[in-house]
């Protein structure tokens, strides 16, 4: 059985204790501790050089499939905070993905509104079951891009490393891969470093029905692969992700205040969540909501932590963000 819904956030495993602790978790859920093995058998003798190198490759090459799926299943038994979704966005992304073709999602919108969010929205959906039938049975995997590059000097080692990962992820079925940011594929412009243009190389896979995709972009990375003619962006079906009204931010933050002050162990004031949506629109313009107010909470919370403080109120916000942006404010 496999485990379903898949949370974003993924990262290389570097030790073997992480991989025993993910075999322990995998069990947990019903997955099979021998189909791991013989991934990371088959990852191993994929790169062939020495024992150590093929452990160190099979630790960051196959993040398109099993590195997902293990630090996915972490991430679901740690149990993170509930996330906070329109459920207009939440259908739209579902309807794409239900689709025979051009089944892609492109979310949309500036740096700070929840792209990656949305993401793990859709995951926590597919963890609960509360999707339509044809995706009950998928999982969402991030494919980590930094880690897809390392050690590939040559643009032939690039296009090996994609093709195996895709072809695994085909072969595997039922597995949707999220992208975070477009411009980490490179290949949106004619100045960009050809040996590392990973957004060509995928492009048949784009194509393909049988591997869905979500990737997040700004306005600034649509417009850029706009002018290139490699007709990428008619493969996927466009979601605008709007930064949220002052109130829903509000409600955003206070959805996640019990969450900090059991991480940094102080108290906010009842007030403070108006306060930080407030004060970063005013201040923090280089970001959206929620994002910066997220931000300027959390970083609050270390402040006041650093301090010997046991509550966060108005004017630890004004000396938080007084860091934030190098100013008095």
């Amino acid at each position: 059985m496999k485990p379903k819904g898949i949370h974003i956030g993924l990262r290389t495993w570097k030790t073997a204790a992480a991989v025993i602790l993910a075999m322990v978790i995998l069990d947990a859920y019903g997955a099979t501790t021998s189909k791991l093995f013989f991934a990371m058998l088959g990852a191993m003798a994929a790169v062939q050089p020495t024992f150590q190198e093929s452990v160190e490759s099979c630790l960051t090459q196959i993040v398109g499939v099993l590195f997902g799926a293990l630090m996915g299943i972490a991430l679901l038994a740690l149990k993170l905070p509930p996330l906070v979704i329109t459920k207009e966005e939440m259908d739209k992304a579902l309807r794409i993905l239900c689709r025979k073709h051009k089944n892609n999602v492109l979310l949309a919108g500036p740096r700070g509104v929840g792209k990656t969010t949305v993401a793990r929205g859709i995951a926590h959906l597919m963890e609960s079951g509360a999707v339509p039938e044809k995706l009950k049975e998928e999982m969402l995997i991030e494919l980590n891009i930094s880690s897809l590059l390392s050690g590939t000097q040559y643009r032939g080692d690039l296009e090996g490393r994609v093709q195996e990962i895709m072809e695994a992820v085909r072969k595997e079925g039922g597995l949707t891969i999220y992208i975070d940011e477009l411009r980490s594929l490179g290949g949106n412009s004619r100045t960009d470093d050809s040996s590392k243009d990973i957004l060509s190389l995928l492009i048949p896979y784009f194509k393909s029905s049988d591997i869905k995709f979500i990737i997040s972009a700004t306005p600034e990375d649509i417009k850029k692969a706009s002018t290139n003619d490699n007709g990428v962006l008619g493969l996927f079906r466009q979601i605008d992700i709007e930064e949220p009204s002052s109130d829903e931010a509000e409600a955003i933050l206070e959805s996640i205040i019990p969450g900090l002050e059991e991480h940094h162990e102080v108290t906010y004031d009842s007030d403070t969540a108006a306060y930080a949506v407030r004060i970063s629109q005013r201040y923090m313009l280089d970001r959206c909501l929620p994002d910066k107010a997220i931000d300027l909470m959390d970083e609050a919370g270390a402040y006041a932590q650093t301090k010997g403080r046991k509550k966060v109120d108005i004017k630890t916000l004004d000396q938080a963000l007084a860091d934030i942006c190098k100013a008095d404010v």
